[in-house]
Parts: C-alpha cells; sequence; structure tokens
C-alpha cells in the first residue's frame, strides 16, 4: 500500500487536476499501471457467525487495494460501459455486470423461456441479502483498522 488515502488523493486532484489527468492518460497509453497499484493488502474476515473460528475456510479474503488504481480501474469501466451503450453492442441476454439488471432478472427471463409465462411479484434474493450483510461485516472491520490507523 502506498498509504496515500482518498482524502489525499481529493486533495491532490484538487490542486493539480491536469497532472492527475496526465497521469491516467499516460498508463492508458502505455497500457500499464504503476507496480503498487497492482499490489493488494490481503485481509481475511472472518464468515458471519464464524468469528471464533481457527478454521481458514471459514473466512472470505478481502483485497485493500490503492486508491489511484481503483480510480483508473473505475475510469476504464466507465469508458468501456460508455462505448458498449453508445454502440449498443450489448444484448439483452447480457445480465453479468450491465447497468438496472441483476441475477433476479436472469432467473425470471429463464424462466419465462421454459415456462412461457412471467411471473410478477417480489422475489425473496437470499444471495443478494446475504451479500448486504457480509458488506456490512467488511465495512464494521474496515472502520475498526482505519481508527487504529488513526493517531
Amino acid at each position: 500500500m502506498d498509504g496515500i488515502t482518498t482524502d489525499i488523493f481529493l486533495r491532490i486532484f484538487n490542486k493539480f487536476p491536469r497532472l492527475v489527468q496526465a497521469i491516467y492518460n499516460q498508463c492508458q497509453k502505455m497500457g500499464s499501471l504503476p507496480r503498487r497499484w497492482k499490489t493488494a493488502k490481503i485481509i481475511p474476515i472472518a464468515k458471519p457467525s464464524k468469528e471464533n473460528s481457527m478454521n481458514p475456510s471459514k473466512y472470505r479474503a478481502i483485497s485493500l487495494l490503492n486508491i489511484g488504481g481503483k480510480v483508473l480501474e473505475k475510469l476504464l469501466i466507465n469508458r468501456i460501459n460508455h462505448h458498449m451503450y453508445k454502440n449498443e453492442l450489448l444484448t439483452d441476454c447480457q445480465y453479468g455486470f450491465t447497468l438496472q439488471k441483476s441475477k433476479t432478472d436472469a432467473h425470471m427471463e429463464a424462466n419465462f423461456y421454459r415456462t412461457g409465462t412471467r411471473k410478477e411479484g417480489f422475489y425473496n434474493d437470499k444471495s443478494r441479502r446475504q451479500r448486504s450483510i457480509q458488506r456490512s461485516v467488511v465495512a464494521k472491520r474496515l472502520i475498526g483498522l482505519e481508527r487504529r490507523r488513526m493517531p
């Protein structure tokens, strides 16, 4: 980790926007990025209700990345998505990594093709609920890490 927090990055960007833009443009032109931006700090997070386990399978690995790399990734994703949508390169069958579509939508569409009928109403998406629970656990752990580092 390079020690540059989101707050520091925003301050640098606000003071020197053209410098930051030049760095990102050069990364894209060269097709590479600084080695530090590729390095992640891996933190094991215990799965819900498994906090006291010593078994490694009861943990998920969370990768903490440098802010510079995360910003570049987001910029590239936005450019790619803009190009794909503007040029209508995605089919209606694309559900992963698309805006306003979820796994539940894919299941509903598959069910329609299988049965010929569309079911209206609300769906209990257990995996989505579980993901939000895991995100809250991760958020609490990350906030705890940030507090420990502060003077």
